[in-house]
């Protein structure tokens, strides 16, 4: 066919020639690149330029970011553009993947640049959005599929209009700063995107209640097609339908870091589930873990790290062949013989990952763990394991990374230079075997890194490991985040070469419990004036302040040592501050508000030392916001305690007891909502009863003690005791009013709202305690801390201190103060969790109610020096546990009760009645002998008496108040015995709260 012209007046056939000629030329590319560019959707093109101005690249070496930008300036044509996917047919963008690009800016979420409406794929992860809102352009994408904005500094509430993204089968924007999605949003996200197969909102913030019919949860199981689940750390509480482990098509669970979030292991796992990795560290998920999980072949990941499982673990774990990663640490399982385990090493040689931590493990350590040979991290922290040094297995370990075996009772001798040949080991933990001695050979220290091409440590805690010196080989180890030499016999200054080698690397230093005095070398000291000024060493000769030398610490802990001097300066970062039972002298820092501006610190604590001086306002008006626990106790602190606090108040522990402080307890620290324990003990406070305190809903705790406080028990505006709230004080366990100027009766209607004392704790080794950590950026951990809450109580005049608090000790302290009346029967025999009463020197008068014979938990009763008349119940003898009772300088008669435990009480238990015979007592009553010993005169130990040696009580059948008495050691630090309790000198207040450390990492 001959064709004349492509004029428009072709004929139609000729025309239709040429645009078939046309077309196949396009196809082959022969056309010119012009005609090409008709690909690229000039309005997209133009939308894709706009949404990039914005921005600047910013490329570093941490992030590996890489400018994908560069490319778009090498073609006119959007779809040859890095990152840049178009539709083939229609020319249309439907993918954009600009992650890791170096982006740095924020996104105007007001404008049009996401207009792409054919666009099915978007993502920007890992760049940095400077804490921008998620566009809510983004919903206009109606044909989205797939959308990741992980890791790309959003911030702010998610649009709701999120949800409409129907189309939506991957869902992804995790590790955000501070991005919240509403409740409902989250529930109308679930609703309306059935495709969803990948869903990761790690880190979000949602605060949903997942057993709640409005909370998801119960939607969750109706995404069959899901594969993918990341809900950790999303603030998710409530009871989780155990379905979602039925999810069809599941391969990824992670719902870890939800602390409430409860639930329980299904006990039907099918063989047929396509579950490859299961994650629900630190949640409240309980029960057993059932047989059916060796159903699972495809498991190849399991972290039970820090949940509350417990009983036995099932041998089907060794079905579970595919393991690389499992943690069962920090959970209640009960003790298992370590043959339990003998599958790790013969079926699971694939592991590289093993954490076993506080399961109690019996029997020789095992030979197996060498047959585990990828084996890189290795957690095996306070597992009662003993015995030698498990030398054979663990240096078998050739590709050992990290190895976590403290708070064991191993001992033995042994050489450092045995772990400087594990060349991949870059983490080692040691604390709390105090019968491991360490032994550092080198003194060439050069040597060090040129003998051994290993990796340096990122952590050594090597606490209690009877370590004389500052280890040498610590000069070359540069690279330190994490240094636990804690609990040693090291003495003197801190040496220059020690802090100058890790200055700007270390985020936790724990150098407690040593003999340590200061800082050696030209550490920067400023002079701290009144007003918080600093100005030049020798302008001046006020007192001057060391500045800590470490910049990046988050976490400094010199307690119990014998620093002197001026407080020290902590860097800005820092979050946990110990400086207790020291020598430490003069004023809080004046300018200690702006220090703390930045790191928001949690842990406060400069107790037992020699400060003094007025508390700061800011104290309570700031610091309390982001502080967790404030512990000033045992100094010279005068004037009022600070305040106001205000709304958001984040304090759970405050302890200001054994200072000098006076004036009125604030009534605004009914903010603190949070605050579970409260001592204001030995102090000169003079107020009436706070009854405003009553409001906190978590407050367990309570010593105000030794004070000036005075007036009757009763609400605010001199109301009738019957009008108290009755959710007053509804969770108190501990109370301690003694040794104060309280009138009137008894409080008995507050003792019927404390509902904490009406019940029966489970028999279980729990304590009280607070539970905090730090998030290690330069190595990614975050370090959780246990705080062992201590105490002291007063019984039969003798100060005895509690280690650690049980959960399920209940005390109640009035002693040495004017109550009046009767003791009320009714109201004190329903607190039947009780395990001390204490109403001794007062005035109370009438008998001793019958009904004390139902606290069948009570331990100890003192109503000594009183008025009280009558006999002594025989239903007391119904009190199987009680180890110490005594009712001496009292008006009794009649005969002592015989059997059970007042079989064991002596004399003195009684003397001061007249009236009382019988049994231990010389005085025969009724038709007995003639023959009398007066029991009266003065009896041993009232309650204004002094004592420092603590009473081991519990010599009956007592379990709680006796056993966990604490006592004082002073074969190895004399030194601090001396300054805490000041003997044979200045007045050293008694110590209300001494804390305990725990800290584990796995």
């Amino acid at each position: 066919m001959k064709c004349p012209s492509l004029s428009l007046y072709c004929r139609p056939r000729c025309m239709l020639a040429t645009i078939l000629v046309l077309s196949v030329a396009l196809w082959f590319g022969v056309i010119s690149t012009a005609t090409a560019y008709n690909l690229c959707h000039e309005e997209e093109r133009s939308s894709l330029l706009k949404f990039t101005q914005d921005f600047t690249i910013k490329s570093d070496v941490e992030t590996r970011c890489r400018n994908k930008l560069q490319s778009w300036m090498a073609s006119f044509n959007c779809c040859d553009w890095d990152g840049v996917d178009c539709d083939e047919s229609s020319g249309h963008i439907i993918g954009l993947d600009l992650s890791s690009s170096c982006l740095h800016g924020s996104i105007n979420s007001s404008s049009t640049h996401f207009h792409l409406p054919q666009l099915r794929r978007l993502n920007l992860a890992n760049n940095n959005f400077n804490h921008s809102p998620v566009p809510s352009a983004v919903a206009r994408l109606t044909h989205l599929e797939s959308l990741n904005l992980s890791s790309a500094s959003f911030s702010a509430r998610i649009p709701p209009s999120i949800s409409q993204l129907s189309k939506i089968v991957v869902l992804d924007l995790s590790d955000n700063d501070n991005l919240v999605l509403g409740k409902y949003a989250f529930v109308d996200l679930i609703r309306n995107s059935t495709r969803l197969q990948h869903l990761n909102l790690g880190s979000v913030n949602m605060s949903v209640d997942m057993s709640s019919t409005h909370g998801g949860g119960h939607d969750l199981v109706n995404l069959t097609s899901l594969e993918f689940l990341n809900l950790s750390n999303c603030g998710l509480y409530g009871e989780l339908p155990s379905t979602i482990f039925h999810l069809p098509n599941l391969q990824l669970l992670s719902l870890g870091l939800n602390l409430g979030l409860k639930g329980q292991l299904v006990e039907d796992f099918n063989s047929t589930s396509p579950l490859q990795s299961l994650d629900l560290h630190y949640t409240n998920f309980s029960g057993t873990v059932p047989t059916s999980i060796g159903n699972l072949a495809s498991l190849s990941a399991v972290n039970l790290w820090h949940c509350a499982f417990h009983g036995t673990l099932p041998v089907s774990l060794g079905n579970l062949t595919n393991l690389a990663f499992l943690s069962l640490s920090k959970n209640n399982f009960e003790p298992h013989d370590f043959s339990f385990f003998s599958w790790i090493g013969k079926r699971t040689t694939n592991l590289y990952y093993l954490g076993l931590s506080y399961i109690p493990l019996v029997g020789d350590f095992p030979t197996y763990l060498a047959n585990l040979t990828n084996l890189s991290h290795l957690y095996m922290h306070e597992c009662h394991i003993s015995g030698q040094f498990p030398s054979t297995s663990i240096f078998a370990l050739r590709h050992l990374q990290q190895l976590g075996l403290s708070s064991n009772n191993l001992t033995g001798a042994l050489d450092f230079n045995d772990f400087l040949d594990l060349q991949s080991l870059d983490a080692l933990s040691l604390t709390g075997n105090l019968n491991i001695s360490l032994l550092f050979f080198f003194n060439d220290t050069s040597s060090i890194t040129t003998t051994h091409h290993r990796k340096k440590f990122i952590a050594l805690d090597l606490g209690s490991c009877n370590i004389g010196r500052f280890p040498e080989m610590l000069r070359h180890e540069n690279e330190l985040v994490s240094l636990d030499l804690s609990n040693n016999n090291i003495h003197g200054e801190i040496p220059e070469w020690l802090w100058s080698a890790n200055q700007d690397s270390l985020e936790y230093i724990d150098l407690s419990g040593n003999f340590l005095t200061g800082f050696e070398g030209p550490t920067v000291s400023i002079i701290t004036g009144s007003s918080g000024s600093t100005s030049d060493i020798n302008a001046s000769s006020r007192p001057s302040s060391l500045v800590v030398p470490w910049t990046k610490a988050k976490i400094l802990r010199l307690g119990s040592n014998l620093l002197q001097g001026n407080l020290p300066i902590p860097p800005p970062s820092i979050q946990h501050l110990d400086l207790s039972n020291n020598e430490l002298e003069g004023e809080i820092w004046p300018d200690i508000c702006s220090i703390f501006i930045t790191s928001h610190p949690s842990y406060l604590d400069l107790s037992h030392n020699n400060l003094s001086g007025r508390l700061l306002p800011c104290l309570g008006s700031q610091l309390s916001a982001s502080l967790e626990l404030l512990k000033l106790d045992g100094n010279k602190f005068t004037g009022e305690i600070p305040q106001p606090y205000l709304a958001g108040c984040n304090l759970k522990v405050l302890v200001l007891g054994d200072n000098l402080l006076a004036g009125e307890v604030p009534k605004s620290l009914a903010n603190c909502t949070r605050l579970e324990f409260l001592i204001l003990g030995n102090n000169q406070i003079n107020d009436t009863f706070p009854y405003y305190l009553g409001a906190l809903p978590q407050l367990q705790v309570l010593i105000l003690r030794g004070n000036l406080f005075h007036g009757a028990i009763i609400p605010a505006g001199g109301k009738s005791r019957s009008n108290t709230s009755t959710h007053d004080f509804a969770r108190m366990q501990i109370i301690d009013l003694s040794s104060n100027y309280f009138t009137g009766q008894l409080p008995s209607n507050y003792f019927l709202n404390w509902d904490a004392m009406k019940g029966f704790e489970a028999e279980t080794l729990a304590y009280l305690q607070l539970q905090t950590g730090a998030f290690l950026s330069s190595a990614a951990w975050y370090l959780y801390f246990n705080f062992w809450y201590t105490m002291t109580l007063t019984n039969k005049g003798t100060v005895t201190t509690y280690a650690k608090i049980m959960h399920k000790l209940v005390a109640v302290d009035l002693s040495d103060n004017r109550f009046q009346g009767e003791i009320p029967a009714a109201a004190v025999g329903n607190l039947a969790g009780l395990r001390l009463l204490n109403l001794s020197n007062n005035l109370l008068t009438g008998p001793i109610p019958p009904s004390l014979g139902r606290l069948s938990r009570l331990e100890s009763l003192d109503v000594t020096r009183n008025k009280l008349d009558g006999s002594i119940p025989q239903e007391l003898t119904q009190l199987n546990f009680l180890a110490v009772f005594n009712v001496s300088c009292n008006q009794l008669v009649g005969a002592i009760p015989r059997g059970n435990q007042f079989g064991t009480f002596l004399n003195d238990s009684y003397g001061g009645n007249v009236g009382l015979c019988g049994t231990p007592l010389s005085r025969m009553c009724a038709n007995g002998s003639s023959e009398t010993e007066d029991a009266g005169g003065s009896p041993t130990g009232y309650g204004f008496e002094f004592g420092w040696e603590p009473v081991l009580m519990g010599y009956g059948s007592g379990t709680v108040v006796g056993i966990v008495i604490g006592y004082v050691v002073v074969s190895r630090n004399y030194h601090w015995f001396l300054r805490t309790l000041r003997v044979g000198g200045r007045r050293k207040g008694r110590r209300s709260v001494r804390t305990f450390v725990s800290r584990y990492r796995h």
